[in-house]
């Protein structure tokens, strides 16, 4: 993109990713807002890693979907909220 130098805008997860690129590439950030999260640890991230994993193992060239895509996360991902929330960013190409 060419952009030498930006200014980020971070909410939730995405604050967290705008903190991390503000700490390793200071020199790129010309200013940072990050709104709806904190500056810290959280505790076990293991159900993290692994709807993180289970999303990753999803091939979507093979989902024909949002159902199918329901059905072959619930046995890695059996919260079904979590579950649900997961698939609020699952978005079709079908034109």
């Amino acid at each position: 993109l060419g952009v030498d130098k930006a200014h980020l805008i971070g909410h939730s997860m995405g604050g967290k990713v705008a903190m991390m690129l503000a700490l390793m590439y200071p020199e790129r950030v010309s200013s940072l807002v990050v709104v709806d999260i904190a500056p810290t640890a959280y505790g076990s991230t293991d159900m993290h890693r692994a709807v993180i994993d289970a999303m990753c193992q999803l091939d979507l060239s093979e989902v024909q979907s949002v159902q199918e895509a329901r059905q072959r996360l619930q046995a890695t991902v059996p919260d079904t909220m979590t579950r649900e929330f997961v698939l609020t960013n699952l978005v079709s190409n079908a034109g």
